[in-house]
């Protein structure tokens, strides 16, 4: 995914590629559900000052982003997801 993030904001797109907390560089504990997870990224959207953004997920990430356009269904403009499993 981050091959794909570097090309979107090559190309004129402002892109958030964020480690989810707990994983990868992102400090603190690891949030304990899919729920708890939207709700972080909607928080972070908040505090970015994104109204409204294109949601992609992989694995995990993609359902936290079909949670999160489920819970803020205006904040979302299009959902991607991408290797789906639940």
């Amino acid at each position: 995914m981050d091959v794909l993030a570097r090309w979107v904001a090559h190309h004129g797109h402002r892109v958030l590629a964020v480690d989810l907390p707990g994983h990868g560089r992102s400090e603190g504990p690891p949030l304990a559900s899919v729920q708890a997870l939207a709700d972080w990224l909607l928080a972070l959207l908040d505090a970015a000052g994104v109204e409204r953004a294109h949601l992609v997920g992989h694995s995990m990430g993609s359902l936290i982003a079909l949670e999160a356009a489920a819970r803020a269904p205006t904040r979302a403009s299009s959902l991607v997801m991408v290797g789906t499993a639940y």
